[in-house]
Parts: C-alpha cells; structure tokens; sequence
C-alpha cells in the first residue's frame, strides 16, 4: 500500500483494535501491560513472523495471531495483529488466565 494517508488510517485503525485487545487481557488479568505503539507492514504473515521473531527473541517464542474483519459501508478489511509477549511474562500470563503450564 502505497497510499500514505491509507497506511496512517491502517495504523490508527490497528492502535484502537490492539488498545482494545490489550484492554481485555488487562482486564481478565490483571496485569499491567507495557504497550508499544502497532506497526503496520503489508507482507506474506510467514516472512512477518519471522522478522518479529529476529528482532524480539527466538524463533521458538510464543506468539498469538489474532485476526479481525472491520466493515465500513460494505467494504470488508482483515486485519491481523501478532501479540509477542516477552518470554518471561508468559507463564504469568497463562496462570492469570487459567490455563497456567
């Protein structure tokens, strides 16, 4: 996408829908998240995982997917976000949400 207002509304739409998604695991948490600001990259998910995973830690580091459809007067768009939480605030996480390891 080429289009510099189009990228600018693409990453504000995804700062709502993350602050939103982060809310929620807040909320069901309790824990306070450290957030940064969404990056928008328009790329194969495969080749964007990958980069995630070169600049934040180990290939083998978990990572959530979560996809979201927004339409706006009939026109549909998906998004997806990756969540990569640091390695260590995993297994807090996963206890918090009740699904601890």
């Amino acid at each position: 996408m080429a289009d510099e207002m189009g990228l600018t509304a693409l990453q504000e739409v995804g700062n709502i829908l993350s602050a939103s998604y982060l809310n929620a695991i807040v909320e069901m948490t309790g824990i306070p998240l450290e957030v940064e600001p969404p990056h928008v990259a328009v790329d194969q998910l495969g080749r964007m995982i990958s980069q995630s995973s070169a600049t934040t830690g180990h290939a083998n580091d978990p990572t959530v997917l979560m996809r979201s459809y927004l339409t706006v007067e009939g026109s549909t768009a998906r998004f997806s976000f990756l969540f990569i939480p640091r390695l260590k605030s995993v297994e807090l996480l996963l206890d918090r949400l009740g699904v601890g390891v």
